[in-house]
């Protein structure tokens, strides 16, 4: 490993709990009946022989549910070892999202099950495995009842969709106060994570054409060329209007994460709010903040670049040097097996400061100790 400097030291801000289908019964009650009867006939989504030994090799290569600690967490744990990764960020697969931010009348037990079983995860884990509570935000009401239930359990990170407006208002509202200040004084990062962005676009005829097919759930994540291009938008939107509109002023301790979204959209976006904030019709804006809207980027929010991304150019074209935080998104394909390498040799050329910054230091906003 060439970066042996960090080994034990990493903090990951993107992995993943990869629950076999057939383990989906047990954990999220009726709802996860319906899913293991739906993925039944699929490999990707079943346990089968289980998971493979932890090896220095394993761990890397092999992917989905038989990955090495994919959802065991003693197995996590020596996995984590084995990577030199500290301590880690947890998010569910996409479609336990789904079944909780849905309308289905199952939807609210489904959440308070997933959140008991990963707030168990994180408590046993004594904090190295940070498993993300889900919340439901079609009323403030719901969202403060859940937050506060898994803050009491020990949750360490809430996850959200960003793509519609919590409790039906701007995230700028002062409606909302109340719940950015329970997690700003917990010291608990609010997150963002791709397939957040359900209902941002009004139609999803915008991606529904033939190029755009893929395999389904089925072949793995089910993610295409339109959906890459347009993932960032609802999360990009999200974090201007809690900018903009004084959250992260009012709270200047509420940490925010931009997670498994991709990274060359922060920059354009920092440059623009710095330059609009000028601007005459931005005037009631400019005084709700003391400060530009690129530094409270810098000071409060953390984004993931992809494996395949040119983080070095990016910290070359626009600073923001903070920002950019290191991951995996252990046991899914889209991390590579070898991201620490492939991160590390693209951002290397920048000094040792700022791999220290990228492997450790930027990622303990989310991950504080």
């Amino acid at each position: 490993m060439p970066f042996d400097t960090f080994r034990g030291r990493i903090t990951d801000l993107d992995a993943h709990l990869q629950i076999p289908a057939d383990l989906y019964p047990g954990i999220l009650g009726p709802p996860g009946e319906k899913l293991a009867e739906g993925f039944g006939d699929m490999p990707y989504f079943n346990s089968g022989d289980g998971e493979v030994p932890a090896t220095p090799d394993s761990v890397w290569k092999v992917k989905g549910v038989s990955a090495p600690g994919a959802y065991t967490l003693e197995n996590r744990l020596e996995t984590l070892d084995l990577q030199g990764i500290d301590r880690q960020l947890v998010f569910p697969q996409v479609i336990v999202c789904f079944l909780i931010w849905g309308k289905g009348d199952d939807a609210t037990d489904v959440m308070r099950r997933y959140n008991d079983h990963v707030c168990d995860w994180t408590e046993r884990s004594r904090g190295r495995v940070r498993a993300a509570a889900v919340l439901r935000t079609q009323t403030l009401e719901e969202i403060l009842a859940e937050t506060d239930r898994v803050l009491a359990q020990g949750a360490k990170a809430v996850l959200i969709n960003e793509g519609r407006p919590p409790a039906g208002v701007s995230p700028a509202a002062p409606l909302l106060d109340p719940f950015w200040a329970r997690l700003a004084e917990a010291g608990v990062p609010l997150l963002l994570h791709i397939g957040g962005q359900q209902g941002f676009f009004r139609s999803h005829e915008w991606g529904n054409a033939e190029i755009f097919k893929v395999g389904g759930f089925g072949a793995g994540e089910p993610v295409d060329a339109h959906l890459m291009a347009t993932v960032h938008m609802a999360p990009q939107n999200f974090l201007q209007t809690i900018i903009l509109g004084g959250v992260l002023e009012r709270h200047p301790t509420l940490r925010v994460g931009a997670i498994e979204l991709g990274a060359h959209w922060v920059g354009p976006m920092a440059d623009n709010l710095d330059l609009l904030i000028e601007q005459s019709f931005s005037k009631t804006a400019r005084e709700a903040l003391s400060m530009k809207p690129s530094e409270y980027l810098r000071r409060q929010v953390r984004a993931t670049p992809y494996v395949v991304e040119d983080i070095a150019t990016m910290i070359d074209r626009y600073g923001l040097e903070e920002v950019y935080a290191f991951s995996t998104d252990f046991p899914h394909e889209e991390g590579g097996r070898d991201p620490i390498g492939r991160m590390g040799g693209n951002v290397e050329r920048l000094g040792d400061a700022m791999l220290e910054r990228f492997f450790v230091t930027n990622g303990e906003l989310l991950l504080p100790t």
